[in-house]
């Protein structure tokens, strides 16, 4: 029988073990959702509606959608060849990396994206952070000078792994016969693996459901930052403006005033190719030309019409149905003049975008060893690309009314760039540019995407040979124009500061200088610290306000809507969850706004003979007390010994009290206490609305208001406490000591009581004082009548 009950006793225990091992390996909720496999036809058909999302607007298609699907797709597909040409430049690539990635991760996104009208593929800020990622790498492999120069240097690895340059290395040439590798091709490798990397963080972003980081990036951080982005992306164009094939200035921090300070100094030298700024100057008149007569065809223009049919005039509003491309056109032209006038002989000697190979994009794979040096820029990149993404997939949505799903969005952003990274393509980010014009020439759904993929599927696969002799000045020229609308947010600032909103003011300042100055991956990491930190201030040192009687009468705020109350009542707001970090000044707001001031005043240790007088004296007075001797003041209720751990005893108080109270001699060492008091206060209305949460902290500073104002004779009233604070103070006991019937579920409730409520009874702070100390105390003499005075005075020992 033992050994049964030993044998189900093991077996239970090894079934409990299995359960804990078990419950250690089970994923989280949300992992678990979205591994669990579906089971019944429904759930599979539910299955690929939401993770297949082109399932549904493919079976809701309307034909009277495609023309203009159709003209979208044309439009945008003539945007994406200049910029994926320009912003592959910018990311320190050969041009046709930039046509790939407008080209292959567009197809993923258009498959498994919600949103109708966002345009994905290069975008200026994350090629930015591509190119300063990718130059870190060239650092580190000490390839940056030759490297960041051109694409053709030949490279060869040696025997410990590290990469060679052949022209450096005289007893390396057998081992540069064999290996056939450029700096292109190792600046793909870093891109490709960078681009997979943050791909695997979006994924899982998605996976786990963890959109919402987005929102510790405030729209003053985002408006700062990509300011900020913008000026380091007008630096970096300036050696192409120039002609220069590189400058000799460090990445990372300071790096744009460096850039700025060799680019002078060339300039001073003469070193400067004046073509290449001709060229420059000359693209970016003809772009702001074309913008501005974009501006003005987009307008309505009324005119009249004759009909033949009617045989009268007809007043009809006509509209331009497409904008211009303006960076097609420039670059169309910049080629053509460059081809005919021999841009890259003497005596221009213009750097040109070179060769760009004619056919599909090639199969690639991520470099393992370049993941430690790179997933730091990916988790940046990342963050990056779904705030920005996101932020305008919910502007288009709610401008055109209709709903996406963010979770299906981040997997669709994970998808695309680890799609695109198998063919040789860098990161990729939603363009608001680009967006806009989809969403302007009548786009629908996002078949313009598949239309311009188709387009620029033909250009990549026979036409790209096409742009070979075009300027790098005039790619440089696009950015610059492109990003207009980036620095127009410099105007986020004035409006931040009409609004008062001196915090965000605050915020964009910050975080624009640390990423000009530090760059655009600690920019990001200290805007957001100081946006944390700007949040938390504003919760230690919120606003605080009160209102009085006169406050009702004339004010336009919330508190028009009550009752106005009698004299004596004051309402007090603090507007901040009441927690452990501002209870202090929770308490010091309340004290200065309602004009009582709760201060400690110095008291030295007593000596010898000061301590034997007061232990004489304080006999005295309980002796006197028991005889009778002291007429009782007629202004004082005695409590009763039932009634004594009652914090609230009413009284009609019509003077003002002095109170001496000594209390027993073991504490005659501690330091007095001392509360000033308005005479016409008898009531604080604490407005508990704004209270987000409570936590110990906040319920013990409630608990310690209410006794010491108690104290002075003025009762505090909570006012709509919500309904988890209030379950917080039941929890924390504040019901114990105090009680429920100061709690109000409104203002007006609160301000009805106040009306006819009378002053408060003094009372003592230690609860376990006896009958016969309250007995003493009301009958002390040192009981003094200031009605004259405005301010009454309680000293407590």
């Amino acid at each position: 029988m033992e050994e049964r009950e030993r044998r189900q006793s093991s077996s239970a225990s090894g079934l409990r073990k299995l359960a804990r091992v078990k419950k250690l390996l089970t994923p989280p909720e949300p992992v678990r959702s979205a591994l669990m496999p579906p089971r019944t036809g429904k759930e599979w058909r539910s299955f690929f509606l939401v993770h297949l999302p082109i399932l549904q607007w493919v079976w809701h298609y309307q034909w009277r959608y495609l023309l203009p699907d159709f003209i979208s797709g044309v439009t945008v597909s003539v945007m994406r060849i200049p910029q994926g040409l320009a912003y592959a430049l910018l990311a320190e690539l050969p041009p046709v990396i930039g046509l790939y990635t407008n080209f292959v991760p567009v197809i993923f996104y258009s498959i498994l994206c919600t949103s109708r009208h966002l345009s994905v593929g290069t975008f200026a800020v994350v090629s930015l952070m591509v190119g300063n990622a990718i130059s870190k790498v060239m650092e580190m492999e000490g390839l940056a000078p030759i490297c960041l120069e051109s694409d053709e240097a030949e490279l060869f690895v040696n025997g410990s792994g590290r990469y060679g340059v052949c022209e450096e290395a005289g007893a390396g040439s057998s081992l540069c016969e064999a290996s056939n590798f450029t700096c292109g091709d190792l600046k793909l490798n870093v891109a490709v693996t960078l681009s997979f990397m943050t791909g695997c963080i979006m994924f899982l972003m998605g996976l786990l459901q963890l959109g919402f980081f987005t929102i510790f990036l405030s729209e003053s951080l985002v408006s700062g930052y990509t300011t900020g982005a913008a000026v380091h992306v007008f630096t970096s164009q300036l050696r192409h403006v120039i002609g220069v094939k590189s400058l000799d200035v460090p990445s990372g921090i300071l790096q744009v005033p460096l850039t700025w300070y060799e680019v002078l100094k060339l300039v001073f030298k003469g070193t400067v190719n004046t073509a290449s700024v001709v060229i420059t100057i000359v693209a970016i008149v003809i772009l702001v030309v074309i913008k501005l007569l974009n501006k003005f065809l987009s307008k309505p223009l009324r005119c009249s019409v004759f009909s033949f049919k009617d045989k009268r005039f007809h007043t009809k509003t006509l509209k331009w149905p497409i904008p211009i491309p303006g960076a097609i056109v420039v670059v169309i032209l910049g080629t053509a003049v460059s081809y005919g006038a021999k841009f890259s002989a003497p005596p221009f000697n213009v750097t040109l975008v070179g060769d760009i190979p004619t056919g599909p994009p090639s199969f690639s794979l991520l470099e393992p060893r370049f993941v430690p040096s790179v997933i730091q820029d990916a988790f940046t990149i990342a963050i990056v690309t779904v705030t920005v993404s996101i932020s305008m997939a919910k502007l288009f949505a709610k401008q055109y009314k209709y709903a996406i799903d963010s979770t299906q969005e981040l997997i669709a952003y994970g998808v695309m760039n680890i799609g695109g990274s198998l063919f040789s393509s860098f990161v990729s980010s939603a363009s608001l540019s680009r967006s806009v014009i989809q969403a302007n020439s009548g786009g629908k759904t996002q078949l313009v995407s598949l239309v311009s993929s188709l387009i620029l599927m033909v250009v990549i696969t026979a036409l790209s040979f096409l742009f070979e002799p075009l300027p790098r000045a005039v790619l440089a020229s696009t950015i610059w124009v492109a990003l207009y609308g980036m620095f127009t947010q410099v105007l986020d600032v004035y409006k931040y500061v009409k609004w008062s909103s001196f915090s965000d003011v605050l915020i964009w300042l910050v975080v624009f200088l640390s990423t000009v100055l530090l760059g655009v991956d600690l920019g990001l990491g200290v805007g957001v610290a100081f946006s944390l930190m700007v949040v938390i201030v504003r919760t230690v040192l919120p606003h605080s306000s009160i209102f009085i009687r006169e406050d009702w009468k004339h004010s336009r705020s919330f508190i028009q809507n009550f009752e106005e109350p009698g004299s004596g009542v004051l309402l007090y707001r603090f507007h901040a969850p009441l927690c452990f970090l501002n209870v202090a000044v929770f308490r010091k707001n309340m004290e200065i706004l309602t004009e009582v001031e709760h201060f400690e005043k110095d008291k030295e240790e007593p000596g010898c003979l000061q301590v034997l007088w007061l232990k004489l004296f304080h006999r005295y007075k309980r002796c006197r007390a028991k005889d009778g001797n002291t007429s009782r003041g007629s202004n004082f209720r005695v409590p009763s010994a039932a009634n004594t751990s009652s914090l609230f005893r009413t009284m009609s108080f019509q003077a003002a009290v002095n109170v001496d109270i000594v209390e027993d001699i073991e504490d005659i060492s501690s330091t007095p206490t001392q509360l000033r008091v308005k005479k016409d206060l008898h009531t604080i209305i604490v407005d508990c609305a704004p209270f987000g949460f409570l936590d110990i902290a906040g319920v013990k500073a409630l608990e310690q208001a209410v006794v010491d104002f108690n104290t002075c004779g003025i009762q505090v009233l909570l006012a709509a406490m919500r309904e988890g604070n209030r379950d917080m103070l039941e929890r924390a006991g504040f019901y114990e000591t105090c009680g429920k019937e100061w709690l109000f579920p409104s203002i007006q409730d609160a301000v009805q009581h106040a009306k006819h409520e009378t002053r408060l009874v003094p009372m003592l702070n230690d609860s376990t004082a006896s009958v016969e100390d309250e007995v003493a105390l009301a009958n002390t003499n040192h009981v003094q009548s200031t009605e004259s005075s405005s301010v009454s005075v309680i000293n407590l020992e």
